[in-house]
């Protein structure tokens, strides 16, 4: 069973969740400048696993940091059926 991780900034008050086709390689880079660190969610608790950014596509769902903003990396929609419609 695959961990279920979680990118937590205590710092700046916010989580994210980088879906996969969203450009998830380069945000992981941006958040990377910022304090992330990777956090477990194990029966529904927040576990510290590791200092620092990890590339994940889980999206974080528990009660603890319900004051934190939420932070998500998502593709525009038009320019991705654009770029369909430029295949034909």
């Amino acid at each position: 069973m695959d961990k279920k991780l979680v990118n937590i900034s205590k710092k700046f008050k916010c989580f994210t969740f980088t879906p996969p086709k969203t450009a998830s390689l380069l945000a992981t880079k941006v958040f990377d400048n910022f304090e992330f660190d990777t956090y477990e969610i194990r029966n529904n608790k927040i576990l510290y696993e590791k200092k620092g950014f990890t590339h994940i596509h889980h999206l974080p769902t528990f009660d603890e940091y319900q004051d934190f903003d939420f932070i998500i990396s998502v593709r525009n929609p038009y320019s991705k059926y654009f770029s369909f419609l430029a295949d034909f």
